[in-house]
């Protein structure tokens, strides 16, 4: 495939230019830093090096040159004092040095004055001026500049090791009056030149990428999109980022260019082969040019290398990871580059195109049958505190600010309200209180509530939308009460008694104001990392409040320790944990913490629908899974669905083109929580353009998220089973003018309802098993033991995922963790585990039933070492079952080779012969980014729903196995719904749907519907 980009051509009329300042009068000034190679040894102290202060570090024979470097562990650090004159002010202070070692160095100066000819101990503003670095197995030259501030007397260089096994330093020096780069824009200039008779080209599109955190979708920041980038895992601990593009041989680069947003940077480059980093390229501590949101153009950072150089590899690393990496160019003259990357895409012969036909008619459907779609609402959209103001108050129906916004809801084929909060707004009352976020009245008389209305406006809310066809959910952040718990009443474990009643007796007086879905938690709830434990201590140095405030957590401390010991039965002298560990009782804690915030909002649901059984229980959960850290906030998904009687297990999936999972988030999460819950539902909160500015002042901020994003965000979690959507929130969609495009998703979304979709299920190709006390267990054992990234089974999952969605593979995912949801594991041909660390004999069980019936199983980094709990086994019988060969096993680890096509295509090559004739679909995308999903009512009925995210127009060939017959093919895509054709038929056999070509403009989202011709 050709992703070459003429260096000179389109990307962006804006570049940033790297220009040096005029060089000072001056050389840079050499600091004498003693023993800089950490040769000397410490008089009193021999295994220590002499003249370095700082914490608990050694001396070691692995240097760097000469025979000893200086070794760090785990948060130690290591640190020398120098004198700062009067003429070093407003220079730059550089420190270079080298390092290995396993996880990431910190590194920051402080500045400060001295008193009594001493060092008074000052920080200066080290907190905003610290780096990370992360670190590689062999040395690798690490710099760090930054101008010394005013007032000055003496600096200190820090280095220390921020999460890591080891880390090794060797051959520190410190320069003071360097000249540093200075950023200028340039408009329409092509900085790097070309040589003569020659241009230049991208190559970046053709390495072999790696990044550290992993990242989602590396492809994105060298597809030559501007907008689409790439934003690394989140990550528990790791500060830095690191992108590396490895070649088999050593290339010509003529220069980098990329589009970073804002924050330091270090690019190195193996120029020998050998995996070492031998030459620093380019270093830009304070490289500020802004953000990409409000720029007008698209700020690059620019360098040209003259003359050219050679290399086998590039890195950058960022000093933060907060900024997005949104366009990686690596320039080389294409005479110098080999044939086979410049080749251009060819396509298959012989495949018949599939043809757009005579359009359809607007589908007509009962409200039964349509998808549940709309919008957040807040009270003031419709003016709800002038509409209560007025005397007389006029019916609702006829307030005109309501009338427009029902019009609006309308227009975009709206059947939702989710009121949040529903609350009057009025804010003319509410001086004074202090209790919760929104401090205006309920908008209903409630017995709860410290603050309430005298009418039911909230009764005569959900009449008018009942009447106009609409249902109506409700949410709020939090809540002020004026109930108390009475003494005679006993506390409840984990979640308090109080806030338990407040959600039941809120929830029950909703539902009788006629509120169709009831929250059973506040908005983007979460839990934290677990209940208090420990027992504090009465202190006589503190007030009377504070130690009644300790005595009352105590008593809540006791409720749950007896709660938990009634759990786990522990007996009458029950152990509890003394801190997050890795030991069996912390981690039955944590499984105990996550049952009581299941419990919780089962006893909301089960009370409101005792008292009206329509209500419907909804749930808006932080979405935990873009932190890849679940025990943090406390929402173990899977353990809330099957446990608390939950019909819609909700969550926010916000994103744009370049953050976390991207344009796949809404897809993954909803399939995560349908996995989750026992009635297989979610609703998602989905988001428009963050650019409350408008175009005008933040045209970054629409092009991060183009209309495709409202689209095919709703018809990619449709292919994946999603029932419910609601965009957050009306008035800032509309006035955005994105409104529209909220309007053609749902107008898609109530075609496939109108052709059946709602009743379509995934094929029985590929069940996915996803464990979360794996991810859990897995990070807690390597919360402190960093020789391993605690994050790699949500790497390994989230990989998974991302490659079946775009290869053509559809799935269903179930939790390992509840093998009641998989009775009928054995109806699915492929079974993949992506990291099955942990594992009960039940759920062992249930997938050696299945292999004996034929299924096939795929285990990918993990073996079974331990059982649910995170025991370890003995005798693994998932590792038995890998060792006999029944069982295919995947080792490679996905962060080291996810993103190289070698590996895509052997593991696409092996789902392949596991499937077999069971494989219903058939797809090349020839390397464009384009999500497939599909949903079947039957064998000779199936939705096929293809997005087109790569930016640019694409073909892709698409072949459905269908059982014999004669078919049709209908197709919705933004515009409206079309019979297909080929060649100018419209019917099709069962043959010729093995294969036909499919064009896509860029940003298109289609949805295909095959069934027989009756």
């Amino acid at each position: 495939m050709c992703l070459a980009v003429a260096a000179a051509s389109n990307l962006c009329s804006l570049m940033l230019q790297a220009a040096d300042v005029a060089p000072s009068a001056q050389a840079p000034k050499q600091v004498q830093i003693k023993n800089p190679g950490f040769e000397e040894a410490n008089e009193k102290q021999p295994e220590r090096p002499a003249a370095w202060g700082g914490y608990n570090w050694k001396s070691s024979s692995q240097a760097h040159s000469g025979s000893k470097a200086l070794q760090l562990g785990n948060f130690q650090w290591v640190d020398q004092l120098f004198p700062i004159t009067p003429e070093d002010i407003g220079k730059n202070i550089t420190v270079r040095f080298y390092a290995k070692g396993k996880g990431e160095l910190q590194f920051f100066f402080s500045h400060g004055k001295k008193v009594d000819g001493k060092d008074a101990g000052t920080h200066g503003d080290w907190n905003s001026r610290q780096a990370f670095f992360a670190l590689s197995d062999e040395y690798m030259p690490y710099s760090y500049t930054m101008a010394i501030p005013p007032g000055t007397e003496y600096s200190r260089t820090h280095i220390g090791a921020s999460h890591a096994v080891e880390a090794y330093i060797d051959d520190v020096t410190v320069t003071i009056g360097e000249t540093v780069k200075k950023v200028e824009t340039s408009a329409g200039k092509d900085i790097i030149p070309a040589p003569e008779n020659d241009k230049l080209v991208n190559i970046a599109a053709y390495a072999k990428i790696r990044t550290d955190p992993w990242g989602f979708n590396a492809g994105r920041m060298v597809d030559g999109i501007q907008y689409t980038g790439l934003s690394l895992s989140k990550h528990p601990w790791k500060k830095s980022c690191s992108y590396e593009f490895r070649y088999d041989k050593a290339q010509t680069i003529a220069g980098i260019r990329f589009s970073l947003a804002s924050g330091g940077f270090v690019i190195w480059a193996d120029t020998k082969g050998d995996g070492k980093y031998d030459k620093e390229l380019v270093m830009e501590e304070g490289y500020t040019p802004g953000g990409y949101w409000g720029s007008v153009e698209w700020p690059f950072y620019s360098k040209a290398f003259s003359p050219n150089i050679k290399a086998y590899a590039v890195k950058l690393a960022t000093f933060s990871k907060s900024q997005p990496v949104f366009e990686f160019e690596i320039l080389s003259p294409s005479k110098t580059v080999s044939p086979e990357m410049l080749a251009p895409i060819v396509l298959a012969s012989g495949v018949p195109s599939l043809e757009q036909g005579a359009a359809l008619p607007p589908v007509e459907l009962d409200s039964a049958r349509r998808y549940l779609q709309g919008y957040h609402v807040e009270p003031w959209m419709f003016d709800c505190p002038g509409w209560i103001k007025k005397n007389p108050r006029p019916p609702l129906k006829d307030w005109p600010p309501f009338q427009k916004m029902m019009a609006g809801l309308k227009e975009m084929h709206c059947n939702l309200v989710w009121l949040f909060p529903p609350k009057t707004w009025d804010e003319t009352i509410t001086k004074g209180r202090k209790e919760c976020t929104y401090k205006s009245d309920v908008m209903w008389p409630s017995q709860v509530h410290t603050f309430s209305h005298a009418d039911h406006l909230l009764k005569e809310f959900c009449d008018e939308l009942h009447a106009a066809g609409m249902e109506v959910f409700t949410q709020d952040r939090d809540n002020s009460c004026k109930i108390t718990k009475p003494d005679n009443i006993p506390e409840t474990p984990v979640i308090s008694w109080l806030t338990r009643e407040v959600f039941k007796l809120s929830g029950a007086e909703m539902a009788a104001e006629g509120v169709d879905g009831i929250p059973v938690c506040v908005d983007e709830a979460y839990f934290g990392g677990g209940p208090s434990f420990k027992l504090g201590k009465e202190d006589p140095k503190k007030t009377e409040d504070e130690n009644k405030k300790i005595i009352e957590q105590n008593k809540a401390v006791e409720v749950a320790r007896k709660a938990f010991a009634d759990r786990w039965k522990l007996g009458d002298n029950p152990v509890y944990p003394e801190k997050r560990e890795d030991t069996e009782l912390f981690r039955k804690w944590q499984i105990f913490y996550y049952e009581q915030v299941a419990s919780f909002m089962d006893g909301t649901s089960k009370y409101v629908k005792k008292r009206n059984p329509k209500a419907k229980a909804v749930s808006n959960l932080v979405a935990f899974e873009i932190f890849n850290n679940r025990a943090q906030w406390g929402v173990a998904e899977d353990i809330i669905g099957w446990n608390a009687d939950i019909d819609y297990l909700g969550t926010d999936p916000y994103h744009t083109q370049e953050d976390g999972f991207g344009v796949y988030t809404a897809s993954i999460m909803s399939k995560s929580l349908m996995a989750g819950n026992r009635k297989k539902q979610t609703i998602i909160t989905l988001n428009g353009p963050w650019g409350w500015g408008g175009k005008a002042k933040q045209p970054g901020a629409f092009e991060v998220c183009p209309p495709i994003s409202i689209i095919g965000s709703v018809v990619g979690a449709a292919s994946q089973g999603c029932q419910a959507y609601a965009f957050w929130r009306y008035y800032n969609i509309v006035a955005m003018e994105y409104g529209k495009h909220v309007g053609k998703a749902f107008e898609m979304l109530d075609t496939m309802a109108a052709w059946g979709s709602r009743d379509a299920v995934m094929p029985k190709d590929i069940a996915v098993l996803r464990s979360r006390a794996s991810e859990d267990w897995w990070q807690l054992k390597y919360a402190s033991d960093f020789s391993k990234d605690s994050i790699v089974p949500y790497i390994q999952y989230l990989w998974t995922a991302k490659f079946l969605m775009s290869k053509g593979y559809p799935y269903e995912l179930f939790y390992l963790d509840q093998p009641e949801s998989y009775k009928n594991l054995s109806e699915y041909r492929l079974i993949i585990l992506p990291f099955p660390y942990s594992i009960s004999k039940e759920a062992c069980g249930r997938i050696e039933e299945a292999l004996k019936a034929g299924s096939k199983v795929i285990a990918m980094g993990a073996r079974g070492e331990t059982n649910e709990i995170g025991n370890a086994y003995n005798d693994s019988p998932l590792k038995k079952l890998i060792e006999e060969k029944k069982i295919d096993f995947v080792g490679e680890s996905i962060a080291d080779v996810g993103d190289f096509p070698e590996f895509n295509n052997k593991f696409k090559g092996k789902l392949d012969e596991l499937l077999g004739d069971r494989k219903t679909l058939d797809f090349n995308s020839y390397g464009m980014d384009v999500q497939v999903g599909c949903l079947e009512k039957s064998p000779s009925e199936k939705f096929v729903t293809l997005i087109n995210w790569s930016g640019k127009d694409a073909t892709v060939d698409l072949g459905i196995k269908m059982p014999s017959a004669k078919y049709k093919v209908l197709m919705r895509n933004i515009e409206g719904a079309y019979e297909m054709q080929i060649g100018g038929n419209r019917e099709f056999t069962a043959q010729e749907l093995k294969k036909f070509r499919v064009p896509l403009k860029t940003g298109d989202a289609v949805i295909l519907y095959v069934s027989p011709v009756k």
